[in-house]
């Protein structure tokens, strides 16, 4: 070969190279942090997704294919999880933060994004919450279809977590609900040993137990259905928490169910709005405060500010649509209930009890009640 025809065909050799390196590069870059399902119920699922995790923060799992988590995925900060189209199913808990620092300091920033979350069991998870997350800030779950807890447990438990995103969620409870029962299958609850008491096994251990409940809560078209769909808890066992507070709890433009105890429940919370939803108990007048749509209490002297809006929902309860109480000596310091369609099977004089001994300023317009 010529030196001359060698030099022509030199530019040809580097193009086909540079396009060969293109194709390796962008072939690697399409696929980085995709794990691909192992087919089985093996382990194999559960160490692949958290190597992924811990090697680059995010993992994305293939869309129309099934995973399988032996046991619960523990999660770190800032991590995410992209399950669009994927159907993951548990053999326990799904996942949780092994707590070790209190202070909403534990987990930071969090995602995940898309999946069918189920269980093995065909009438779910039977002791204890899927997700939990504790000590957390900056949790964003959406677009999230979970159905596998049982009515007498937890789909999502929040423990002493601020600033909290669950967005185009469904979640609904499995089995048949027992005619009493009072479980939520989301759970907001306080760093408090009474509602809490795992976060003893936890290496954080007693530390983790320093009354911090939850604020910046958002809860955004979802549909949930359970026991209760949706509570904020208080510590009746525990006298020395009551005065710990929730705020700033926002549920919006939901549906919300419960079958044998209110639809929403939400106590010792000093802020809150409620805009937009559809919230129904099924629960009958005979279980009366449990019988109630929305149910707003306090429980404790809670020194927090802020104030209550429920606006433009549509409420069916059986005592009461709509039910605003302290049992303490603090009072709610504003309410505001305007614009709803308040539904009552004891009577459309009973869909809506706010006490005005109980509120220092009380707003209420426009509110239509009807007998259901």
């Amino acid at each position: 070969m010529t030196k001359k025809k060698f030099f022509s065909i030199v530019p040809k050799l580097l193009l086909a190279m540079a396009a060969i390196i293109f194709i390796h590069i962008s072939s690697d870059t399409a696929f980085a942090g995709t794990v691909e399902p192992s087919n089985d119920y093996s382990t194999s699922d559960m160490r692949n997704i958290q190597a992924e995790l811990i090697e680059t923060g995010s993992v994305t799992l293939v869309p129309g294919a099934t995973y399988y988590l032996y046991t619960r995925l523990p999660v770190q900060s800032g991590w995410h999880i992209e399950a669009t189209g994927a159907t993951i199913i548990a053999e326990t808990y799904t996942m949780l933060n092994f707590c070790e620092k209190a202070g909403y300091e534990d987990l930071v920033n969090f995602s995940i994004n898309g999946g069918t979350w189920k269980c093995k069991e065909t009438n779910g998870l039977t002791n204890g919450s899927s997700f939990k997350f504790c000590h957390a800030n900056g949790i964003t779950l959406t677009n999230m279809d979970i159905q596998n807890t049982n009515y007498e447990n937890h789909s999502i438990e929040l423990v002493a977590c601020k600033n909290v995103l669950v967005k185009n969620c469904t979640i609904t409870a499995l089995g048949t609900p027992g005619k009493k029962s009072v479980e939520e299958q989301l759970q907001i609850d306080i760093a408090a040993k009474s509602v809490a008491p795992f976060m003893s096994n936890y290496p954080g251990g007693s530390s983790l137990y320093d009354g911090k409940a939850c604020e910046n809560i958002e809860v955004n078209n979802c549909t949930i259905t359970g026991c209760r769909a949706i509570c904020a808890n208080y510590t009746p066992k525990e006298k020395s928490m009551l005065s710990k507070y929730h705020k700033n709890i926002n549920i919006l433009n939901c549906t919300l169910t419960g079958k044998t105890s209110e639809a929403l429940a939400l106590f010792n919370t000093v802020s809150s709005t409620v805009s937009k939803n559809t919230i129904v108990t099924e629960a009958p007048v005979k279980r009366n405060s449990y019988s109630v749509g929305c149910h707003f209490a306090y429980f404790g002297k809670l020194a927090g500010k802020g104030t209550i809006k429920i606006t433009n929902n549509t409420i069916k309860g059986g005592r009461q649509a709509v039910h605003v109480y302290s049992h303490s000596t603090t009072k709610f310091k504003k309410v505001v209930i305007n614009n709803n369609k308040l539904y009552c099977k004891n009577g459309a004089n009973n869909a809506l009890l706010a006490n005005k001994d109980h509120i220092k300023k009380l707003v209420t317009a426009k509110n239509s009640c009807y007998k259901w």
